[in-house]
């Protein structure tokens, strides 16, 4: 198991655990996503379900639905993998290159993510295709977390190391209030 636990998030239906992790090995970050059906077990790498390599570190990651799982990496990508039918291995199903640095934070709300860097950019994905459909440059700063608001698929929120929380609306021409 890499030195540094990065990300975790419990499956809503039955409890099980995903868990993303990185390591410095010589100059380089390589990272790992480890799939436990008995949370208990972790961080042990002999007791996970399944795993899989990354080709960079792991800055967060998601579920999506039940057998997808959304990854952020410093490698300014987003790779999107899906457990098999019996939850013994892990599938690459996309990766996108759209960030210029780390990508810090996603979140993820019906058929969208929303990504923030340290590129100082926000980005919104189609999740079915793994594709931006829009881009903004409202921070001076790297963009430490993104959320989309529980309650509309159209408002998000994100901060920066500017110190500015952003509001962001998808149905404005000029989406983003600084609160």
């Amino acid at each position: 198991m890499e030195r540094s636990l990065d990300a975790l998030q419990y499956r809503k239906d039955d409890g099980a655990m995903l868990l993303g992790a990185s390591s410095l090995t010589g100059r380089y970050w390589m990272g790992s996503i480890w799939f436990y059906k008995d949370p208990s077990k972790a961080p042990e790498e002999g007791f996970c379900s399944a795993g899989v390599q990354t080709e960079a570190g792991v800055a967060d990651a998601l579920w999506v639905g039940d057998k997808g799982i959304l990854v952020a990496s410093d490698s300014g990508a987003l790779e999107l993998w899906e457990l098999a039918e019996n939850e013994a291995y892990l599938c690459s199903r996309h990766c996108r290159y759209e960030h210029n640095d780390i990508v810090t934070r996603i979140s993820t709300s019906g058929s969208r993510v929303v990504s923030g860097s340290l590129d100082r950019s926000v980005k919104v994905w189609d999740l079915s295709e793994l594709k931006v459909v829009s881009s903004y440059r409202g921070h001076s700063a790297s963009v430490d977390c993104v959320s989309f608001s529980p309650h509309d698929d159209n408002l998000f929120l994100s901060c920066s190391q500017d110190g500015k929380i952003m509001l962001w609306d998808l149905r404005k021409a000029k989406p983003a209030v600084v609160m």
